[in-house]
């Protein structure tokens, strides 16, 4: 909000400035010619020449007079247009700056949002094999075979033993998941201080 402020202040002095040089402008470009036809009009028999010579000199005169400071507010003129590029070269730097920190932030959080999904879709995957196998242990020794009484994942016979071990494996597994699912969201939780 202060940045506002100040870019309408500066912005009020810049106008204020532009309107009192324009004033000065305009008030010596009147003034010149007029110095020159009150100097010479005030003799009585003035009339106006038909000599191209003489308008000549009148125009060298004024032109002599008005020249330089035209060619001076041309040049401050130069001077306060590149100044104002350059004012607004920065601020549009800045602005840029800002959209990208804000794009990568949003990169960022949409790689872990994937991430995430992705652990989300594996928990759930480990938990729908964790029930499988308990259901198996729920209901005891496969009919089909009396040497391996539990069926694998992948349909081969198990062991108690081994379903054991698998059970064991998938709990672990959970916990690794969950691990990591709290420092993603911790990420997310970090970049979303940052906007």
């Amino acid at each position: 909000m202060d940045k506002n402020k100040e870019q309408s202040s500066s912005s009020a002095a810049e106008n204020w400035s532009t309107k009192i040089f324009l004033c000065l402008a305009v008030l010596v470009m009147i003034i010149v010619p007029s110095t020159y036809f009150i100097k010479f009009a005030s003799l009585e028999h003035v009339e106006l020449s038909n000599d191209p010579a003489v308008w000549g000199q009148l125009g060298d005169y004024v032109g002599g007079l008005l020249n330089p400071f035209v060619s001076a507010c041309a040049f401050i003129w130069l001077v306060i247009s590149v100044n104002l590029q350059i004012k607004d070269l920065k601020v549009t730097q800045n602005h840029l700056a800002k959209s990208i920190d804000e794009q990568k932030t949003a990169s960022k959080l949409a790689s872990l949002n994937s991430m995430l999904d992705a652990l989300n879709m594996n928990t759930n995957l480990a938990n729908q094999d964790l029930l499988f196998f308990r259901d198996q242990k729920l209901k005891g020794v496969n009919q089909n075979s009396r040497n391996a009484p539990y069926i694998s994942l992948l349909g081969s016979p198990l062991l108690p033993d081994e379903l054991e071990d698998e059970i064991t494996k998938i709990y672990e597994e959970l916990k690794v998941l969950h691990t990591v699912k709290r420092g993603i969201l911790q990420q997310m939780g970090k970049l979303a201080e940052m906007e």
